[in-house]
């Protein structure tokens, strides 16, 4: 019988790329998604649908206990908000309440995998530093705060977690990178700030893999 995955997040940009690689890999795939999300271009493939409410921990408990998932991942959030109250909101307490549905439901979960971001930890105090595991987080922006709060969040519910914090994801589906792309291919030359530019990206099929990858790697979670 093949694994079962819960993707969240599933008909956005990543959640897309995560839905393929993990039908590579043999798993059934369930996706996660509200009853308003745009699907069209994911009804091709051989998949499921859970229609989830993250603000609602007990029907979230009912469907974990429907379903009894092997694996989680949880991909959806919130780029982009008015306030520091909305992302927190959605992108930790939302991410909570997921969790804690596994615990209500008692489900033998074997990962449970946050994508956070590399915003949550901030810049760094010296440029020139590595980052580690142990890095002391400094989020900067709303958006980095509330991936921080919401990794703290998580912290203690004993379920097996892992939480990778990618840094801008591009490739196909995607829109706001793609934009700064075909300037730059226009002849542009983009500057944020005066500093050298440092920047780093990953591409989304290579972000799908490393996820479900983990999600068999005995060495986390």
């Amino acid at each position: 019988m093949k694994e079962k995955v819960l993707i969240t997040g599933a008909s956005g940009f990543l959640g897309f790329h995560l839905i393929e690689s993990a039908l590579e890999k043999n798993l059934d795939v369930y996706a996660g998604i509200r009853k308003s999300s745009d699907i069209s271009h994911l009804s091709h493939l051989p998949i499921s649908y859970a229609y989830l409410d993250l603000s609602n921990s007990k029907s979230l408990a009912a469907e974990m206990a429907a379903n009894h998932y092997d694996y989680i991942i949880h991909a959806a959030g919130i780029t982009k908000a008015k306030s520091q109250i909305q992302y927190n909101v959605v992108n930790a307490d939302y991410t909570f309440n997921l969790a804690l549905a596994v615990k209500h439901a008692g489900i033998a979960l074997k990962k449970f995998i946050y994508i956070s971001s590399l915003a949550a930890l901030g810049p760094l105090e010296n440029s020139d530093d590595v980052i580690v595991e142990t890095t002391n987080p400094n989020p900067v922006t709303r958006y980095g705060k509330s991936k921080l709060l919401s990794e703290t969040k998580l912290q203690g519910l004993g379920i097996p977690l892992v939480i990778l914090r990618p840094t801008a994801i591009y490739g196909p589906r995607e829109r706001d990178l793609f934009l700064l792309f075909k300037l730059i291919k226009k002849g542009y030359e983009l500057y944020i700030g005066k500093m050298a530019q440092r920047l780093s990206f990953i591409y989304a099929k290579d972000m799908a893999d490393v996820t479900i990858n983990a999600l068999s790697n005995p060495n986390n979670g």
